[in-house]
């Protein structure tokens, strides 16, 4: 069992530093992504815990969270958010993954359990994070076409070796034919957006 989680969690440290294919080779080979990646990650070797760090500290997370504070105190708000407590961080890094999560149990099991007297009944089990995904792929395959065809013509960051366009054009013509999308297309996206508005 050790040495099948130990696999696992090798191919998923290599999927994590694969990039997508559209990133330019010279442009890789020059920033090197993967010792950057490799810099950051945690001094952690079981693979349940690291997963929670990875989950409680990444990057996304922490910027969304300095968005949140700089928006919020534009507007003389404090922003406080429970879940960036550092004493419930410590304290999900610490436990046993058994104690958190179990095969076919209720996600967020212990803040639902710390929730009952509190919330309503109905409102404790029925709560979940809803994420969009649908609208976000009927979007890419319908809606905004049009947006996207103009930030895959004349890249900016194709011109600035970033990536190479041919690639991320068949990648988004995939999309288009129903295949997956990569979770860092949307990423593509936004950096194209980002150097129109900054650096042109």
């Amino acid at each position: 069992m050790r040495g099948r989680l130990a696999r696992r969690s090798a191919r998923q440290r290599s999927d994590h530093s694969t990039l997508p294919p559209w990133v330019s080779p010279a442009f890789a080979q020059k920033v090197r992504p993967e010792e950057l990646i490799a810099a950051t990650e945690p001094p952690i070797r079981e693979y349940a815990r690291k997963a929670r760090y990875d989950a409680v500290f990444t990057p996304l997370q922490m910027r969304g969270m300095v968005w949140s504070e700089r928006t919020y105190a534009g507007y003389g708000i404090a922003f406080a958010d429970p879940w960036s407590d550092r004493r419930i961080a410590s304290f999900v890094l610490s436990i046993p993954q058994q104690v958190i999560a179990y095969p076919g149990g209720p996600d967020k099991r212990l803040a639902r359990e710390a929730m009952q007297g509190i919330m309503p009944e109905p409102v404790r089990h029925a709560a979940r994070k809803i994420i969009p995904y649908p609208l976000y792929r009927r979007s890419l395959e319908q809606d905004a076409v049009g947006v996207i065809e103009s930030l895959l013509s004349n890249s900016v960051a194709a011109e600035r070796g970033y990536v190479d366009d041919r690639k991320l054009r068949e990648h988004y013509d995939t999309i288009r034919q129903g295949g997956r999308d990569h979770p860092c297309f949307w990423w593509a996206l936004t950096l194209e957006m980002w150097l129109r508005a900054y650096w042109t």
